[in-house]
């Protein structure tokens, strides 16, 4: 037998699998048996065993192996640089952004020339970049036509699944110039038997604020069924959208956490954050 998906062909050699695939991704999970996954971006091959599970995607340089399928990590802290994904999002280095912001505060006359140095000389030290959102055309999303979004990319250069769990909590910081409504989400795999979804929740926000997202409140994007949840399955991206175009939507951090003390059915507000 040969599955083959959109990127990638799977070639069963006696055994039990499952198989999850959506344009861009697809995932193999073996039972039992094994199977030869060939992925279509670069003909690379791996056979994968019993109890494994391998992904396939669109991009050539990203790790393309055998996982056990016991092997899950529950936490995960985004690099936005390397993690995040292009068109969805432009990082902008520190000393860019600062230079961006000295700008604004120069032009709002919050400070003068003389203040540069004694306000902003020692922000550098130990300060990463930011992922600004880029505007999407989306033809029938519940969003609207046009949004603005941020994609990351959850591990996809480890070999570790990371799997959702119920006490699991996201962090996410973010800047908005205007109040606005914001929605994060993730895009899902199952890890016992195959199957996908994307999962949101939403936020109102303001400024530069420090927002925190339990696993537990994550709803299915489009509803095939109230009762899919994200709880147990493996995140292959995150994402933050707005459908404000005068947002200015930026992400400085994203994690994911757990956290024993995280409530099951809480509905948390974002909280301001300390610059």
């Amino acid at each position: 037998m040969i599955i083959v998906t959109p990127t990638a062909r799977f070639v069963s050699i006696g055994t039990r699998l499952d198989v999850m695939a959506t344009p861009e991704r697809s995932k193999l999970s073996v039972r039992e048996g094994l199977v030869q996954a060939i992925r279509l971006a670069d003909g690379k091959s791996v056979n994968i065993a019993s109890g494994n599970s391998a992904i396939a995607s669109t991009e050539s340089n990203s790790k393309f192996s055998s996982r056990r399928s016991d092997q899950t990590v529950h936490v995960w802290k985004a690099n936005l640089e390397r993690d995040h994904r292009p068109g969805e999002g432009e990082y902008i280095s520190a000393m860019l952004a600062l230079r961006l912001e000295i700008r604004d505060a120069l032009q709002n006359e919050q400070v003068d020339r003389d203040q540069i140095r004694e306000e902003y000389g020692a922000r550098l030290a130990g300060k990463d970049g930011t992922l600004r959102a880029k505007p999407k055309q989306v033809m029938g999303s519940p969003f609207g036509n046009v949004i603005q979004i941020a994609t990351l990319y959850v591990n996809h250069d480890k070999p570790n699944p990371v799997v959702l769990q119920r006490e699991s909590l996201f962090r996410v910081q973010v800047r908005v110039a205007t109040a606005t409504k914001l929605n994060f989400g993730v895009g899902a795999l199952g890890t016992t038997r195959a199957n996908a979804g994307r999962f949101r929740a939403s936020r109102e926000v303001a400024g530069y604020f420090d927002v925190k997202i339990p696993v537990s409140e994550l709803q299915l994007l489009r509803g095939r069924g109230k009762n899919i949840e994200a709880t147990g399955k493996e995140v292959f991206a995150c994402f933050c959208l707005t459908s404000d175009r005068n947002a200015q939507l930026e992400i400085s951090a994203v994690e994911l956490m757990t956290t024993p003390s995280t409530p099951k059915t809480a509905d948390p507000e974002a909280i301001p954050a300390t610059e």
